[in-house]
């Protein structure tokens, strides 16, 4: 097979350009999709020879940050294009350390997410990347993770927590709305949803929507309990236009699963509507979602000055759309009733109930 190495670099630069072409974009999304179409294999084998070689370390430092390197690695194996003898090198550390943390993650699934989610009775329901990754992702595509997300079913967090205690792990960061705790053990983390949602940002989706989904709830591929197909595409929309560590993975995760799972996009708006996200959400989610059949009709709609000025520009542009749509307040509330759910006193509930009304529609609020 033909050997396509890339072109030697004329010298870098002492301060190097981090942001991106519109080119350069385009090949990020490409590279960072777990696997390809005939059809994209084929785009990305025409693009890969035309980026210059000095911007491999940036592109590269994208997939780090991201955590995209495994899919890199197999496409440009796919591809048949090598890389500079340095950036060989810090690809295949980046995918060392990202292949340590899949045996992390699987090791920490072993002992503890099919100890509290298998089953139809189970305590947990196993959420984000791993809930989808049995179901989508084939055989030999690794989908990177850091740790484990699972949602506590109602009434079950007592269950939950000394269980985990059981399996050696300790209760870290509290989110301050106080629907996410991280717990840690010397081998992971387990982030431990107490509802799918962040309180603040989608009060609708807490108490009788909770309920609901619980009923929905049903064992995947994997054995463990799982959201139902619908909810499962809304919450990844959700986590992709809201979530504050969203990256590439999570784009993937949204690209392969509409690919894969054959949910349409419009119910997966009706039900963000119904979780309480209809001004911001709704907006946000539409630029996402104005596809069909490909997310790249959606982001290829953005501004492309987007593309140029941001490294990040898939997540930036969306963020963008999601500041526009939502209405800013003139002083920051969020900032006291945020403070004040930190204070053990009778005023907290009553705080509680005034934040949920005051920051759900700002964007300043604490995101999911």
């Amino acid at each position: 097979m033909m050997d396509r190495t890339a072109p030697s670099a004329g010298g870098s630069p002492d301060r190097p350009d981090l942001r991106l072409s519109w080119a350069e974009f385009g090949l990020l999304r490409l590279l960072s999709r777990p696997e390809l179409t005939a059809d994209e294999a084929a785009t990305l084998g025409t693009m890969l020879p035309q980026c210059r070689a000095d911007r491999w370390p940036t592109l590269l430092g994208r997939a780090a940050d991201h955590g995209v390197a495994l899919w890199w690695q197999a496409h440009l194996a796919a591809a048949d294009f090598t890389l500079a003898a340095n950036d060989r090198l810090a690809l295949r550390r980046h995918c060392d350390a990202l292949a340590l943390r899949v045996l992390r993650s699987d090791i920490l699934h072993a002992r503890v997410a099919r100890d509290l989610a298998t089953g139809r009775d189970a305590a947990c329901v196993l959420i984000k990347g791993r809930a989808i990754e049995a179901r989508v992702y084939p055989a030999g595509v690794p989908r990177p993770a850091a740790d484990l997300d699972l949602l506590v079913r109602p009434g079950q967090r007592a269950t939950v927590e000394a269980a985990l205690l059981g399996h050696g792990f300790l209760p870290g960061h509290l989110a301050a709305s106080g629907h996410e705790q991280a717990w840690s053990a010397p081998d992971g983390t387990i982030d431990l949803h107490h509802t799918l949602l962040c309180p603040l940002r989608f009060p609708a989706a807490v108490g009788p929507t909770m309920g609901a989904m619980s009923d929905r709830v049903a064992p995947g591929p994997s054995g463990c309990l799982e959201l139902d197909p619908l909810d499962q595409t809304a919450h990844l929309i959700v986590h992709l236009t809201w979530g504050v560590g969203a990256d590439l993975r999570h784009l993937g995760d949204l690209v392969q699963w509409v690919r894969r799972a054959g949910v349409p996009p419009q119910p997966a708006l009706a039900r963000i509507a119904t979780w309480g996200a209809r001004r911001a959400g709704a907006a946000a989610s539409r630029a996402l979602l104005a596809f069909a059949p490909d997310l790249d009709r959606a982001w290829g709609a953005l501004d492309r000055s987007d593309a140029r000025d941001h490294a990040d520009a898939l997540l930036q542009s969306v963020r963008q759309h999601r500041a526009r749509a939502t209405r800013k307040p003139g002083w920051p509330w969020h900032v006291l009733f945020e403070t004040a759910l930190r204070v053990d006193d009778p005023l907290r509930f009553g705080l509680r109930w005034m934040a949920r009304r005051v920051t759900s529609a700002s964007a300043h609020a604490r995101p999911f």
